[in-house]
């Protein structure tokens, strides 16, 4: 009996410990959400400008030459939205090539304001944006999350895309029922936003994860990639934007030539998964890439960039 007792008043400290933790955790996470995010959209962005969409503000930004061969570049699931296509983005202006890249809504510098889209609202900002643009046959580049979005832009304005280029990518699945739960509950939701999404520690981690070789991250890398989780509103976007309802999406089947690059030491999307995507498509080519993980357009840049250069400019 009496070991019985101390087995049961260790569980119950147990549990009380990891409730406070947990509560603590979400006071400190939701305190850093209202204390990091004080910035408008326009503050301290030195180059790029924005679409009016329906009234909402959608940021994108150019390189290279106005006569060049249009290259769109389409972000995946990340707050920093087009700043992380920034080296590759110069390695491409530099072979001739104009280069586009759109922040969807939520991300980078866009809009914050409801109401916050899903998979296929995306898919529409990014037509409107390449639309006001006079953008039309392109070849767009998308990295993981993003390649969905295209795909969906594929099959329902098929005006704007020419060839593909894919780069690690995912398909959208359906959010556990537990982090549904979390994310709707007051102030838990934001500060689980904040630690995996929005610059907390779990977004870092995240991030060098999807590194081969950490050593290869640029110096300014998480200076520009955190300037987003500054702006007024993100955490609430993010989370909103988890919740929102996907709407009915397409697979990941272009039927357009299309280049899937996949890293050799990617953990996330390996080659064989390349492969058997390309068995789904009707042109596609699979390129695997030596000492890359799935931020290949960051730490392989020159491979990429040649590989992107020549499917562009190829008739």
């Amino acid at each position: 009996m009496p070991l019985l007792r101390f087995l049961g008043n260790l569980i119950l400290a147990i549990l009380i410990i990891a409730l406070a933790a947990a509560i603590l955790g979400t006071a400190y996470g939701a305190t850093m959400v209202r204390v990091q995010e004080h910035r408008g959209l326009d503050e301290g962005a030195t180059a790029g400008g924005w679409l009016w969409l329906e009234g909402q503000p959608i940021y994108y930004r150019t390189w290279g030459p106005q006569e060049g061969r249009a290259v769109v570049l389409v972000h995946g699931y990340q707050v920093e939205g087009s700043e992380t296509w920034v080296p590759l983005a110069e390695a491409l202006a530099k072979a001739g090539l104009r280069v586009v890249a759109v922040d969807l809504k939520g991300f980078g510098r866009s809009s914050r304001e409801a109401p916050y889209e899903g998979l296929q609202g995306q898919a529409n900002i990014l037509g409107a944006a390449l639309n006001q643009m006079g953008l039309y046959r392109n070849l767009i580049v998308a990295h993981g999350w993003g390649a969905a979005v295209v795909a969906q832009l594929a099959a329902e304005q098929p005006q704007f895309v020419r060839q593909v280029v894919l780069i690690a990518p995912e398909a959208p699945t359906p959010l556990p029922r537990w982090k549904e739960m979390l994310l709707k509950a007051p102030y838990v939701g934001h500060a689980l936003i904040w630690a995996e999404e929005d610059g907390g520690p779990l977004w870092k981690a995240r991030h060098r994860r999807a590194f081969a070789d950490p050593t290869l991250i640029p110096q300014d890398y998480w200076k520009r990639l955190a300037m987003p989780t500054q702006i007024a509103g993100t955490a609430e976007a993010l989370r909103a934007m988890s919740l929102a309802p996907q709407g009915e999406t397409v697979p990941l089947a272009f039927r357009v030539p299309t280049l899937i690059l996949v890293g050799e030491r990617d953990r996330t999307f390996t080659e064989g998964e390349a492969q058997a995507l390309a068995q789904t498509m009707p042109q596609a080519t699979v390129r695997v890439i030596p000492q890359g993980g799935k931020a290949l357009h960051v730490e392989q840049r020159a491979s990429v960039s040649r590989l992107i250069a020549q499917w562009a400019l190829s008739p």
